[in-house]
């Protein structure tokens, strides 16, 4: 199984905080997530979550505080835990 890497409010700590290192942030995340999706697609019974409805632009899904733009929000964990059931039970698992 493999589970998206989520995107992020704000990436710091990586790069000099700029627009254009969380750019490049954020293009390293989907270029990780599109070649685990084309492994995990070799596998048998194997499932991938994409997480669709977790977005940056969703600030509401992030704890937006001045020292946390990363952690999710009640809401965001909630919306999380039910991909991961669906990717549970794509596979065969029953919750």
């Amino acid at each position: 199984m493999w589970s998206d890497i989520l995107p992020r409010l704000h990436n710091s700590g990586w790069l000099p905080d700029s627009p254009r290192s969380q750019e490049k942030l954020e293009g390293v995340r989907v270029s990780i997530n599109d070649y685990a999706r084309r492994q995990t697609n070799k596998l048998r019974q194997a499932s991938i979550i994409t997480h669709r409805g977790i977005k940056a632009s969703s600030t509401s899904l992030f704890i937006n505080s001045k020292n946390d733009k990363v952690h999710l929000s009640d809401l965001g964990e909630e919306i999380l835990l039910q991909d991961f059931e669906g990717g549970l039970q794509a596979i065969g698992y029953s919750l």
